[in-house]
């Protein structure tokens, strides 16, 4: 997921169960690492659970993903 979605993580249903279904990778965005950096989500979750993608830059919002 972006950064961005990240934010809000922890607002999804059932958000906990997730890192226990996947590895969740989270892909930096521009103005939006300090505040992903603070989430809740990434204060809750075990560190095992996720990894943050900051070097590479993806400017693509997941609805043009889903169109492709």
């Amino acid at each position: 997921m972006g950064a961005d979605n990240l934010i809000n993580f922890h607002k999804w249903k059932k958000w906990k169960k997730i890192p226990s279904l996947a590895k969740i990778v989270i892909f930096a965005r521009p103005g939006f690492t300090k505040k992903s950096i603070k989430s809740l989500a990434l204060k809750r979750l075990n560190r095992q659970n996720w990894i943050y993608i900051n070097d590479a830059k993806f400017d693509i919002s997941s609805t043009k993903l889903k169109n492709i």
